[in-house]
């Protein structure tokens, strides 16, 4: 996670998310203050302390492109090292009926985002390839209309795309670890 640190200089504080602890083990606590969203809140745990949590939905940026994709972000995005691996961890909070063109433009526009932010921190921080390193990983969040929860998910397959993010329902307490395998 070297050079994360000019994120800090470079990115407006308002998007950072705080990590806090229990029990001694580091988490976070994902939010939706949405009026209609039924999934409110996601804690994920056994997050390294020196991870990037950034809220990055509901900040305003200026429209500079036609339509709505390019426009669009998700609801968060981290960015940690795991397993010795640098991982970019986009996530999207949905309720029980979403779109799923929606989600995956919202991916797509974190994407570029992300690599506008690397020009950026290279055309003015002369720090290369800061984020483009990261390997990315997509999950959407979700509750369903039914009150069962599954005791363990089934991953189909490498959630590393947005064609490809991880749908994991009814999440209340989830391990970092098994949102990127």
């Amino acid at each position: 996670m070297e050079g994360l640190d000019i994120l800090k200089i470079a990115l407006h504080d308002g998007l950072f998310v705080g990590i806090g602890k229990t029990d001694g083990k580091a988490e976070v606590k994902l939010i939706e203050k949405d009026k209609g969203a039924k999934l409110r809140e996601v804690t994920l745990t056994n997050l390294p302390i020196e991870s990037i949590v950034l809220k990055l939905d509901k900040t305003p940026i200026h429209r500079v492109f036609k339509g709505k994709g390019p426009n669009k972000r998700c609801d968060y995005l981290i960015l940690t090292k795991l397993i010795d691996k640098d991982i970019a961890l986009f996530i999207e909070m949905k309720s029980t009926n979403y779109d799923e063109d929606d989600c995956l433009a919202k991916f797509k526009g974190t994407e570029c985002l992300m690599n506008y932010c690397n020009s950026v921190l290279y055309k003015f921080y002369n720090k290369k390839n800061v984020i483009s390193k990261f390997d990315n990983r997509f999950v959407i969040f979700y509750k369903t209309s039914i009150n069962k929860h599954l005791t363990r998910q089934k991953r189909i397959a490498k959630n590393d795309t947005p064609e490809n993010a991880f749908l994991y329902p009814d999440p209340h307490v989830v391990s970092i670890e098994w949102l990127i395998l």
